[in-house]
């Protein structure tokens, strides 16, 4: 295993016996999430940005946090303040100045803006363009000057996109895919459009390996192709392929351009989809918007077009290249989802569909039925009772929000159900139309979920489909009886692993996966976790180079083998030491 535990120890805060779950009383106060003063002191940090050439890098905006950690918990007294998170932009000669600042660890990056694309993010002591650089530590009163932070360049790849026989297309769009170190899967990575000698410029990439694509059908309107011509042009990946997994991978080095990625598009047989949309009564649709998604590279799937059924119900979808597809649609439902039409708001359509669909031929009389979508009613409740009244505090069950969102993955698509928090801890989640997430936000200080079930069964961090007897037996429960995970992080020869990142993973089961929550390790390898629930988790110190760049669950799990288990009870407070797993 290349993740050892050296040692693990923990404590649990001495509680009361949880009183049983409480309801408020219409008008209650209770104690108000009002948000922390920042921390103050003498300190002062001063410095300037630079590019790789050592001429200053004005109006950029540098940021500064604080990233402390506490030997200990103390978990009985609760914050004063909370960490400095500044920002301040550069002057003429790039510049900055940080003032007031309170003795702690601290962390300087600076970012470019929109119009600043040959620049990547820099860091103060940064080692690698993506990395956000080493915490250092600040004293009290202590000037520090001279925190120079160097911003690298970006890279740039070039070409032509022609056709079959080598005429330019103009206004091709054409993508890159990203291929992290370490990680399974590519994502995507910015775009451009060719001009009219079908020559396109990529700009703003971190150095790297990538592939390369052009897809004519990606933002085109589906339905204007010509019968006559049954062909055209599909995805095309560099050199010439029809696949990510034959197409030849591009480097990209800071601040150089990769020139000559030229390619000719492979043209195909192009087919015709026609059908109808109708509802759950059997009833057309009209008229109602549809998306059509396929995989364009990366994780998960991509919006490249839509359509809107005629005053029967009707589509016809031409120019589709063979491949897998899928026709979503979605309920509109307003305020969310409201749809305006020649200047007016259309009625909600409270149905859904996703409709699986393979070409390789073309099709006729394709049916897409929708299903109603559910409302499914739901409570909170507070394990261990409300917090106590402060009289004229403003009530935090206000904050109190629900969601209940796709999980990633094929198909994911949308955004989630929101419900509000009534006074009497009461919610609505509507138009649900596939298996969901359940979360809860804006929680009172010193407060974490603890569980959310379905009558008797737990589905925290699970998607679970829902049915109409759900309704109702929805239940968030929170919790003051708060959980968390301390220690170091070492590398293999002992040192503090101060580029690492703790992951808390969600033990893979039953359809539970993921990343849970991460700390930082500071200057003397020590990290803090805070503010946690009970449950299995996997734990693992990991470089931050290994770190998925997106919400991938396979990704997470893939790092779970590598990590410990580790059991947490409520008001349970963990310590755990260490060692770099992987690249240490």
């Amino acid at each position: 295993m290349l993740l050892s535990v050296i040692a693990v120890t923990s404590f649990i805060l001495a509680a009361q016996p949880p009183a049983p779950p409480l309801l408020p009383q219409f008008g209650q106060s209770r104690d108000p999430r009002q948000r922390l003063p920042e921390a103050t002191g003498t300190a002062v940090i001063r410095g300037r940005v630079v590019n790789t050439d050592g001429h200053p890098v004005k109006r950029v905006v540098v940021t500064l946090n604080q990233t402390n950690v506490d030997t200990e918990f103390n978990p009985a007294n609760a914050p004063t303040t909370r960490p400095i998170s500044r920002t301040v932009m550069t002057d003429a000669q790039g510049q900055f100045q940080f003032e007031h600042l309170p003795a702690g660890f601290y962390r300087l990056s600076a970012r470019p803006d929109q119009f600043q694309a040959q620049y990547l993010m820099g860091a103060y002591g940064q080692k690698r363009p993506d990395s956000p650089g080493p915490p250092f530590e600040v004293a009290d009163g202590q000037m520090l000057s001279g925190a120079t932070i160097v911003m690298p360049r970006s890279g740039v790849i070039t070409g032509r996109v022609t056709d079959d026989e080598g005429e330019p297309i103009a206004r091709a769009p054409v993508s890159v895919l990203f291929f992290p170190p370490g990680s399974a899967s590519p994502v995507r990575n910015g775009g451009a459009q060719t001009d009219d000698l079908g020559r396109f410029r990529l700009f703003g990439l971190q150095p790297g390996d990538y592939a390369v694509f052009a897809d004519v059908r990606n933002g085109n309107n589906f339905g204007v192709e010509s019968d006559t011509d049954p062909t055209g042009f599909t995805t095309t990946y560099y050199p010439g392929v029809a696949s990510e997994a034959e197409a030849q991978r591009v480097q990209v080095r800071s601040g150089a351009e990769t020139s000559g990625v030229d390619f000719r598009l492979i043209r195909g047989r192009l087919f015709t989809v026609s059908g109808t949309v109708i509802n759950s009564q059997g009833q057309p649709l009209s008229p109602i918007n549809v998306m059509v998604m396929r995989s364009l590279g990366g994780p998960g799937e991509n919006v490249v077009n839509g359509f809107s059924t005629d005053g029967q119900g009707h589509f016809t979808l031409r120019g589709l290249t063979p491949g897998d597809y899928k026709l979503v649609v979605r309920p509109r439902i307003a305020p969310q989802g409201a749809m305006i039409m020649n200047g007016r708001q259309m009625p909600d359509m409270a149905e859904f569909a996703n409709f699986d669909l393979h070409v390789d031929s073309d099709m006729t009389d394709v049916v897409i039925t929708t299903r109603p979508t559910l409302s499914i009613a739901g409570r909170v409740m507070f394990a261990e009772g409300l917090p106590p009244a402060v009289p004229g505090s403003p009530d935090p069950v206000r904050s109190l929000r629900v969601s209940a969102a796709t999980p990633p993955g094929p198909g994911a698509f949308g955004p989630p159900s929101n419900a509000e928090v009534a006074s009497d801890l009461s919610f609505t989640l509507k138009g649900l139309s596939s298996a969901a997430i359940v979360r809860i936000n804006g929680l009172p200080r010193n407060f974490v979920l603890k569980q959310v079930l379905v009558g008797t069964e737990d589905i925290t961090d699970r998607p679970h489909e829902f049915v109409d007897r759900d309704s109702g037996e929805l239940q968030i429960v929170l919790t003051s009886r708060v959980s968390g995970v301390s220690g170091t992080a070492v590398d293999g020869s002992g040192k503090p692993a101060v580029d690492a990142v703790v992951l808390l993973l969600l033990e893979p089961q039953q359809g539970r996966s993921g990343l849970y929550r991460t700390g930082s390790v500071d200057p003397r390898g020590r990290f803090q976790i805070p503010a946690l629930r009970s449950g299995s988790f996997v734990v693992l110190a990991v470089p931050r180079d290994r770190m998925p760049r997106v919400n991938n669950p396979d990704a997470y799990d893939a790092l779970a083998k590598e990590g410990q288990p580790i059991a947490i009870g409520d008001g349970e407070f963990k310590v755990i030491d260490l060692k770099l797993s992987g690249g240490g």
